[in-house]
């Protein structure tokens, strides 16, 4: 048997990955078989296991490479605010502006990053098996991630600008929190909207709506 180069397996690794991603978004997560993915690519299961050690680590694998940019994102600017450096209402505001663009563009330009938050969508609303569970946990764990540092640079901004009313900041981030979800479900198709509604709304111009309604005073 001919040993195949680092290249070669690399290749392989990837298309394993693009083909299941497609698979999972066509027939569901659950319908679709290692024996589907490797017939879709013309080879045999065996070839599948030398990667991965079944369709769950497959899965696993997948949110890792589209998770990890966002969570490095977050840390990035979390790391900034924890080391206690004095920083301006415009740095903050770049931060944050810094995290919105990374997910809106992450789920609204890239194609195989809307396949798969469909799947995740699907998977979060159906079934109890440990793959499931996996992905409610990885959702959970991301979405307080996220919204506990975007709710600290909102705090952080509005303090430094005089503004005190807890409450109302808490307001504003459930509103936020309820506008990009809305957005991500209907752009990706996720509700039965055509995404064509959404192809002439640019990242950019969502990013400028949502600092608009967040910091209309600082504008």
């Amino acid at each position: 048997m001919v040993r195949k180069t680092r290249e070669e397996a690399l290749e392989t690794r990837s298309k394993i990955l693009k083909t299941s991603l497609k698979m999972f978004y066509e027939k569901g997560f659950h319908a679709t078989t290692l024996n589907d993915v490797a017939q879709s690519m013309g080879t045999t299961r065996g070839a599948i296991y030398w990667h991965f050690r079944s369709k769950g680590d497959i899965l696993r694998v997948l949110w890792n490479e589209r998770s990890s940019h966002i969570e490095r994102t977050v840390s990035e600017f979390s790391s900034i605010m924890d080391s206690k450096k004095p920083c301006s209402i415009d740095e903050y505001m770049y931060f944050l502006e810094q995290i919105l663009n990374c997910l809106v563009y992450s789920f609204n330009e890239n194609t195989e990053s809307r396949l798969f938050f469909h799947i995740i969508h699907i998977m979060l609303i159906s079934g109890n098996d440990n793959d499931v569970l996996y992905v409610r946990e990885q959702t959970k764990r991301v979405d307080e991630l996220l919204f506990i540092t975007i709710s600290n640079i909102v705090k952080l901004i509005k303090k430094r600008d005089g503004f005190s009313d807890d409450a109302e900041i808490k307001e504003k981030i459930t509103y936020l929190h309820f506008f990009l979800d809305g957005y991500f479900m209907n752009c990706n198709n996720l509700i039965g909207f055509s995404h064509t509604l959404y192809e002439e709304v640019s990242p950019s111009n969502v990013v400028n709506f949502i600092m608009k309604i967040l910091f209309h005073d600082n504008l």
